[in-house]
């Protein structure tokens, strides 16, 4: 068995956090030696990296600073390979980040962005797309076995948090059944795991489109900036008030619908602006709160999304539903475990993730406090991700622990506080506020909120 299916298995097992980070170590610089002579000869850019840095074996977590891409690594293609339809070229792009090339020749007759991703799909290989807050999304590769371990742990993950196994029961997903983003592929996993599957009930059905996310984040840019021209500005205003009108009856149903299973044990599974605007619009109708059966979970991610909420409003969201606390957790969309985050409030690593937390010049590890407390830029390597190389530098400053966690349940590297680093214009236009933009039609709101920084 190798150091990798060792650490799976443990992550799979039913005290997946119970390892301290210095035990663990060995096993995981064993895992990334073998990874990395699996990977580098299928990867170009990891093989030029490696070259460079002059890295062959893993030694130190040091030794793996090297190896770690941007978090730009896979936005750095040129824009105008998309803008004018360059498949070709956008192919071989792909292909030097994954360990299974693109055919140079594969959607070459698309007519925009969408229709070249479904192309790749056809062909059995799936692209993960981020939203591009200036009109540019983030191309990640994935293959089937990147479907199936997310899947997996996305659901292993919420039943560690919840601290009992969850079974099947109606599952409320509030947000877009089709799309390529991880958020869509998360509200699957989710009613996957744990709906049935003649009650799993989506607020849309809407495919969320990645040309029109491009649009409008580069019309949020414009906008900031003062170039946007009248006509694009109204044009898109009207797109957005038919959204909204969409959007909200979208919403009213899922509402209704919540009424028919109250004294059934649910879950409900959203982003935190979802979820409140489904307690608003629910409230709206009539709906009391806390009339729900007392084993229901809510499952909630993502943060306020760079909207507007009140600073009470997941209080709120416990109060409708008459749960003790949302069950959240850590992740992005580069890696393919999630941190759940335990009663302490704490985001547990699991052990197939390697993190690092670095200087703001990304050159060398911090050493933690002599409590164990280290803040600095996160890094990580995950070992489960297939098709491309899992080490990434993000752009989240966070508050890690190397002590055991209060929670009693792991001696596990744990992170309390998590916020984004502002390092250019562009992370000033946040990527989950143009996704939430997109999908509720809130151009103006966004618009407004676009200086501000996702929590």
């Amino acid at each position: 068995m190798t150091a990798c299916a060792d650490l799976i298995a443990a992550a799979l097992g039913p005290e997946p956090y119970r390892a301290s980070p210095q035990d663990l170590l060995p096993s995981q610089l064993e895992a990334v030696t073998e990874a990395l002579g699996e990977y580098r000869g299928a990867i170009p850019v990891l093989d030029q990296r490696a070259s460079v840095a002059g890295v062959s074996r893993i030694a130190s977590l040091d030794d793996l600073i090297a190896l770690l891409f941007s978090h730009a690594t896979y936005k750095s293609y040129p824009a105008a390979l998309v803008r004018n339809r360059n498949w070709s070229r956008m192919n071989q792009w792909v292909s030097s980040l994954s360990r299974y090339p693109v055919g140079k020749e594969w959607g070459r007759d698309a007519q925009d962005v969408d229709e070249w991703l479904a192309e790749l799909d056809a062909a059995g290989h799936h692209i993960i797309s981020t939203s591009g807050t200036t009109g540019k999304c983030s191309f990640l590769p994935a293959s089937p076995r990147d479907g199936e371990t997310f899947r997996r742990m996305t659901a292993a993950a919420r039943e560690w948090s919840v601290g009992h196994a969850i079974g099947k029961r109606p599952a409320f997903l509030v947000g877009p059944r089709c799309g390529r983003g991880r958020f869509v592929e998360g509200y699957r996993a989710i009613a996957a795991a744990f709906g049935r599957a003649e009650k799993s009930f989506y607020l849309s059905e809407r495919p969320v489109s990645v040309a029109e996310i491009n649009r409008l984040g580069e019309l949020r840019q414009a906008m900031a900036s003062g170039h946007a021209r009248p006509a694009e500005i109204r044009s898109a205003e009207e797109r957005a008030r038919a959204r909204q009108a969409e959007t909200r009856k979208e919403f009213e149903a899922l509402a209704a619908r919540l009424t028919e299973y109250r004294e059934e044990p649910i879950v409900v599974n959203g982003g935190g602006a979802g979820l409140y605007e489904l307690v608003s619009v629910s409230r709206e109708l009539g709906i009391p709160d806390a009339g729900f059966h007392p084993a229901t979970v809510v499952i909630a991610g993502g943060g306020k999304k760079g909207t507007n909420l009140p600073p009470d409003c997941r209080e709120q969201i416990r109060a409708f539903f008459g749960v003790e606390r949302l069950i959240s957790s850590y992740g992005m969309s580069e890696w393919n475990a999630s941190w759940p985050q335990c009663a302490a409030g704490r985001y547990h690593c699991p052990p197939t993730t390697i993190p690092l937390v670095l200087d703001l010049g990304n050159q060398e590890s911090l050493a933690p406090e002599e409590d164990g407390v280290v803040v600095g830029r996160l890094a990580f390597l995950d070992l489960l991700v297939d098709a491309r190389w899992g080490g990434l530098v993000t752009g989240d400053r966070v508050t890690g622990h190397l002590t055991p966690c209060p929670c009693g349940r792991g001696a596990s590297f744990t992170i309390s506080d998590v916020e984004r680093m502002v390092t250019s214009d562009d992370d000033k236009l946040t990527c989950a506020g143009t996704v939430e933009g997109y999908l509720r039609g809130a151009l103006a709101a966004s618009a407004a909120d676009s200086s501000v920084p996702p929590p």
